[in-house]
């Protein structure tokens, strides 16, 4: 770039030489200068200076069309060009580059603002969650895959006996029996959700409170990844069913029940479905009648 507006600069000279003759011998590259330096940095500010008074040489000053200054005047006006052409380059730069620092000041603080304000929004966004899973009407647990608990919401903390102080970084079989009051055996349950999470999203198990009582939880588990795809932490959703467990072990005994006095009475039961038009009898009926059902 120094070179070029140089030459430009010394083409408008040679235009205007037959006005200015052989005076004000730089009055053209002191402009050429100083648009090297501001768009081309302190370098290209120097080298239009070299170049400019090389130019006003060669052209303009005697002997003409040689290089080389015999007059002390023409040497003192080129070094005073040098002098100012190199002020004007630094001057330049200086300004560029202090232009360059205020736009830079500028930009990070707006990134410093933008960055504010996401924090501030992400603040506000985790503390609505927050809120939410601590007053949501279920257990949200949120244990690493070495079982250490590492959440433990409000309601979680009533229903299970426990503070979130007394359990944060325990391991979640404090809250899981080794076995259930059925017989299967729940050794290791944690570890299974974390070795294969598809196939425990929803599962129903035995646990056991603080004071040792047992209940029976619905439980919904959903896997978090790290960025290498494996599994940091699983967050779980719980339900009490403890209530609908029992009425359905009482319907299942009084089913039983109700099975074992027919036989034993030698009584038959039969009905009609009226929607579908079929009838339905129990095998003592077969017996008593000498029906088939299939017939």
């Amino acid at each position: 770039m120094g070179v070029f507006v140089a030459i430009i600069a010394a083409a408008i000279r040679l235009q205007f030489l037959e006005i200015l003759e052989l005076r004000v011998i730089f009055l053209t590259f002191y402009p050429a200068v100083a648009v090297a330096a501001l768009y081309g940095g302190f370098g290209a500010g120097l080298l239009a200076t070299f170049v400019s008074a090389v130019l006003a040489d060669y052209f303009w000053m005697e002997p003409v069309g040689q290089f080389g200054i015999t007059n002390s005047a023409d040497l003192i006006s080129i070094v005073v060009f040098l002098a100012s052409g190199a002020l004007i380059s630094y001057l330049a730069e200086a300004a560029y580059r202090a232009q360059a620092r205020a736009h830079k000041a500028e930009e990070q603080s707006r990134l410093a603002a933008e960055r504010e304000k996401a924090a501030f929004d992400l603040q506000q966004s985790e503390s609505k969650y927050r809120e939410l899973v601590q007053n949501a009407n279920s257990a949200i647990i949120r244990w690493k895959r070495d079982g250490a608990i590492s959440f433990f919401n409000e309601y979680a903390q009533k229903f299970f006996g426990y503070s979130a102080e007394e359990v944060i970084g325990k391991h979640v079989n404090i809250l899981i029996p080794e076995q259930e009051s059925t017989g299967d055996d729940l050794t290791g349950l944690f570890q299974r959700i974390v070795n294969h999470p598809e196939s425990y999203v929803n599962i129903i198990n035995e646990n056991v409170l603080r004071d040792g009582s047992r209940v029976w939880m619905a439980w919904t588990n959903r896997p978090v990844f790290d960025q290498d795809g494996q599994v940091l932490e699983i967050l779980t959703v719980g339900s009490d069913i403890t209530e609908r467990k029992r009425m359905e072990e009482e319907l299942r005994e009084s089913k039983s029940r109700l099975d074992l006095a027919l036989r034993s009475s030698q009584m038959g039961v039969w009905y009609m479905d009226l929607l579908e038009k079929k009838r339905n009898f129990e095998e003592q009926v077969s017996h008593l009648f000498g029906i088939n059902k299939a017939e």
